[in-house]
């Protein structure tokens, strides 16, 4: 009997991730940083860990047989940067290198910032959270995802007016 209150109280009837999915729109200097926040805003259980992807989404190459289904794909994504569940960090393409800053601000706030900022990281960007949590016998299995709303950066060059005053 004390095995099974044990498990009981371990068994979840619905994950309760949520990420925010606000969108916004951010306009930034050449040369300059950005920030790309990913924020929980409620876990399942306060002994769950995290794991965070950045993605950059970018618009499909035109292709001679796109079909009304497909609308969802038109965009590709990839990966930024990932921070695993034991910490590993993993970037994306060599464009990143030497550019990324991670921040673990709170339990359930990161923030990666991009610096010296360039036309080619003009696009949207979106975070996927994967909620992990240990088992009693210490294994960790996957709980939930949840992928953020997008930011839609754009990078002016030096010599570009601002569309905003």
């Amino acid at each position: 009997i004390l095995l099974h209150t044990h498990l009981s109280s371990f068994i979840f009837s619905e994950p309760t991730l949520q990420v925010d999915t606000a969108t916004a729109n951010l306009t930034v200097q050449e040369k300059e940083s950005f920030q790309l926040d990913c924020s929980v805003l409620s876990r399942s259980s306060p002994k769950s860990h995290f794991a965070v992807t950045w993605y950059n989404l970018r618009a499909k190459e035109a292709g001679g047989h796109a079909e009304e289904e497909e609308k969802e794909e038109e965009e590709e994504k990839e990966v930024v940067l990932s921070v695993g569940l034991d910490t590993i960090f993993n970037s994306g393409t060599g464009r990143w290198q030497d550019r990324l800053c991670f921040q673990r601000l709170s339990a359930v706030l990161f923030r990666l910032t991009v610096l010296q900022a360039s036309g080619a990281d003009t696009g949207n960007y979106s975070c996927r959270v994967e909620e992990w949590l240990a088992d009693p016998s210490g294994m960790w299995y996957r709980l939930a995802e949840e992928e953020s709303g997008t930011v839609a950066v754009h990078v002016q060059d030096a010599g570009e007016k601002s569309q905003y005053p």
